[in-house]
């Protein structure tokens, strides 16, 4: 059995997402991770490659479908590693979506600059494009 929805509704269910971000009272936080995604917001041991904190509000709409991400401010890699996935939380850290990233040549939702994802320890991070599609 499936369900279809409206495209009004679409967009609600994205522009939920942005507000689960934008909770709190800073932006929320993009944390960047290399290896294989563990399931779905749950504790994992992988180490922080780089955290990036979006601005307030979080999205510059939602348009045709597609919400995208506002561009978060540059963060510092605190690590070497190739960027895999990420976990985006709200400002006090409360888990909000776990997606796939990769480099500016990737097909993921959220890619960096460089075009294979990959980071050095001390180098500039900077997300050049994440968009979310409601199917």
């Amino acid at each position: 059995m499936s369900i279809s929805f409206s495209n009004a509704v679409k967009s609600d269910r994205l522009q939920a997402f942005t507000r689960a971000l934008d909770a709190g009272s800073a932006g929320g936080r993009i944390k960047l991770y290399g290896g294989a995604q563990p399931p779905a917001g749950t504790t994992h041991s992988q180490q922080l490659l780089c955290e990036l904190t979006l601005p307030k509000p979080s999205a510059s709409g939602v348009t045709d479908g597609i919400l995208t991400i506002a561009a978060p401010f540059s963060g510092m890699a605190l690590l070497d590693g190739t960027v895999t996935w990420c976990r985006l939380t709200d400002a006090s850290g409360t888990w909000v979506a776990d997606c796939n990233a990769g480099g500016s040549e990737s097909s993921a939702v959220f890619r960096i600059q460089n075009a294979n994802g990959e980071v050095f320890a001390g180098g500039q991070v900077i997300v050049s494009q994440a968009q979310l599609k409601e199917v």
